[in-house]
């Protein structure tokens, strides 16, 4: 059972999808939600303060906890008639990443809910980077515009990895929940069809959770794209999946998996690394 959400609000806006999400899970788990607001600030090369007045550091701390003061504010009012139980707290406001700011929380959650990068973004997905690769926690993911999350069919990203072996067992209590649930087996020619897959159902059976194993050729060897596309084709409603089984800096230079499901997923994506 998932008991502690964590909900990290350091955009400067109120990521909406995921506030839905973590109202729904919270119901459907009699779950806690932290919801952790921060702003971070940039800071600066050493040698650059010589060319800042000495009143742009209060000035920034001043502009940081308007904005934070504000995103509690809405948050709370949120939250309020959502008959859940929830607590909104501040991270301390410094030079510190948005990631560092909210570590120690995502140490203590059993799932860390993230709305995913709009097209465009600054610095995309770098929280979710930092969080997946330090957090020790599963991530969902969850594109804009997504509602209240369903809980009848959850496809599950398979290649025997040590990162799609963890997603398993993470979601578990999740996929126990679901009416639906098939095992992603994407054919790249790369990978081949391993002992485990059969293995896999059987693990999950004991655990009562029913699933069937799905093949797929990958379209134009990308297996993110496969897995995206069958997705949507079977009206998924929740993919597991691991995160960066490549290293994390080439997937972010020659793209990956991971990437492809952020930047474009037709469902929630369970993450876990």
């Amino acid at each position: 059972m998932y008991k502690d959400l964590l909900l990290p609000m350091m955009s400067g806006r109120i990521p909406d999808p995921a506030l839905k999400a973590a109202r729904t899970l919270c119901k459907q788990w009699d779950a806690r939600l932290t919801v952790l607001v921060g702003v971070s600030h940039a800071q600066p090369e050493p040698m650059a303060w010589e060319y800042f007045s000495g009143s742009l550091g209060s000035t920034m701390q001043e502009c940081a906890e308007t904005t934070a003061r504000a995103m509690a504010e809405a948050a709370d009012a949120r939250l309020r008639e959502a008959g859940i139980e929830y607590e909104i707290c501040r991270a301390p406001l410094s030079w510190a990443t948005p990631a560092q700011m909210c570590m120690e929380h995502a140490r203590l959650a059993d799932v860390i809910l993230l709305e995913a990068d709009p097209p465009g973004a600054l610095h995309p997905h770098r929280l979710f980077g930092e969080l997946a690769a330090g957090g020790g926690r599963p991530i969902l993911s969850l594109p804009a515009g997504s509602g209240a999350i369903a809980m009848e069919r959850a496809l599950i990203a398979w290649n025997a990895s040590r990162e799609a072996t963890r997603a398993i067992h993470d979601a578990i209590p999740w996929l126990q929940r679901i009416r639906t649930v098939e095992i992603l087996v994407v054919e790249d020619g790369r990978f081949q069809p391993h002992a485990q897959d059969a293995l896999v159902c059987a693990h999950l059976r004991r655990h009562g959770v029913e699933a069937q194993i799905v093949r797929r050729s990958a379209s134009g060897g990308d297996a993110g794209q496969t897995i995206r596309a069958y997705a949507a084709e079977s009206r998924t409603d929740l993919i597991v999946a691991g995160a960066y089984g490549h290293p994390r800096v080439m997937e972010m230079v020659f793209g990956g998996t991971t990437l492809t499901l952020l930047a474009n997923s037709p469902a929630p994506v369970f993450f876990s690394r």
